[in-house]
Parts: structure tokens; sequence; C-alpha cells
């Protein structure tokens, strides 16, 4: 079993787990709805099939909004990926989508000039450090990025002082 993956796979397996769950729900909610009718109303219970792809098609645009952030994310993480790769002839080698056991670490790089835990975001908008210290996008506080990532790169650094190798990991939002 790799101890890695593809740069935004995490992603895309939400996306999957979560329409997959969703198409069940949706199979439910109508396999009730025609035992309803059934019971109810027998001449209509053929009426759920007629409706529910009119429904579906007049939400289209709010059910694929439910999966926007996470497509948005393995987007980003995998354009992220490619830019890391231009890095291997240079004597990097970079991992993607560690599972730390609380989550997972978008990309590890691990070079001439050490060892990086990469974390990546796909905001938009105005992103600035305030006080030094709290991480600020468009007005939200997401510090708790920086307590994730940092705790990304303290797990890289417990992971390879495991194997015996000593390195410094810097932690990075991008």
């Amino acid at each position: 079993m790799p101890i890695h993956g593809t740069a935004g796979r995490g992603a895309r397996n939400v996306v999957r787990k979560r329409a997959k769950w969703l198409t069940l729900y949706l199979i439910g909610a109508v396999l009730v709805f025609v035992v309803f009718l059934r019971l109810t109303v027998p001449s209509l219970w053929w009426l759920p099939f007629l409706l529910l792809p009119l429904a579906l098609w007049r939400n289209r645009r709010e059910m694929l909004g439910l999966f926007q952030p996470w497509i948005k994310g393995a987007r980003g993480e995998e354009a992220v990926g490619r830019l890391l790769a231009e890095l291997e002839p240079q004597g990097y080698r970079i991992l993607h989508d560690i599972d730390t056991g609380r989550g997972n670490l978008d990309h590890v790089v691990v070079g001439p000039t050490g060892v990086f835990a990469i974390e990546t975001k796909a905001w938009t908008g105005s992103v600035w450090v305030a006080k030094g210290r709290r991480l600020i996008r468009q007005g939200q506080d997401e510090t708790g990025t920086i307590r994730q990532v940092m705790g990304e790169a303290m797990e890289v650094k417990r992971r390879i002082n495991g194997v015996g190798v000593s390195a410094w990991v810097t932690g990075v939002v991008v």
C-alpha cells in the first residue's frame, strides 16, 4: 500500500463519497414516497419517477454547488502538484495526499533545500497576516490553517525521525 497518492485525490474522494450518499438518500426518499403513494393513492404510485428528474433538473445548480468547494480544492491541489513536479529534475522528491491520521497533507517536498509540508488552499480574495500572528482572508480569521499546517509539519518530522533522519520541516500554506 503506497504511503501517498496523487495530488487532489483526497478532495476528489470527498466528492465521490458525498455524491454516493446523496444518490442513496434520493433513492431512499423516492422509495418512501412511492410506498406512501401506493398506500394512500394507489393510482399515482408512478408520480415520483416523473417528479424526481424534474426536481433534479430544476435544482441542478444547487446540487452541483454542494460539491464545488471540494472540486475547487482538488483543482488547486492538482495545479500545485504540477508546479511541484517541475522541481523533480533538480533533485526534489514530491509526495502527495499523505494520510496523517488526522486528515490529509496535500504535498510533501523533500530536496536539497529541506523538507516542506505544503497545505493547498483554493482561496480567492485578499489574504494577509495581522499582528504577526493571525491569518486573515477576506475579513475571516483563518489562523486555524496555520495551526493545521504546523501540526502536519510536526507529523512529517515525527515520521522522518522514526526512520532515523533528523531534519527541520517547514510548513507552507499555498
